[in-house]
């Protein structure tokens, strides 16, 4: 018999394979289509930050609510993604400035 955590496991891991290959795809795509995207570039950028960051936190709260103990790779996941988002929210429009 399996045991469900090592199930459980198996399946934050793959989220996260997917989620880490969404990525790379985006960037692909990105660079790809870039100068065709002109003045949407920004919309598209906005639009997937707020997909990623409604769907990290949702995952993360639904997992909570059914007493998920999370890994301390996970929680650090989390947050560097949470420091990460808030370094580019500062740098992105001070770059747009100088």
């Amino acid at each position: 018999m399996t045991d469900p955590s090592n199930r459980e496991s198996a399946g934050n891991a793959a989220s996260l394979l997917s989620t880490t290959g969404a990525l790379v795809l985006g960037v692909g795509l990105g660079a790809l289509i870039g100068e065709r995207l002109g003045g949407a570039a920004w919309f598209v950028a906005i639009a997937g930050l707020v997909a990623h960051l409604w769907g990290m936190v949702a995952g993360r709260r639904i997992q909570q609510g059914q007493g998920h103990r999370f890994a301390r790779w996970e929680t650090w996941g989390y947050w560097i993604c949470w420091v990460l988002i808030a370094v580019g929210a500062a740098v992105v429009p001070w770059r747009a400035v100088t």
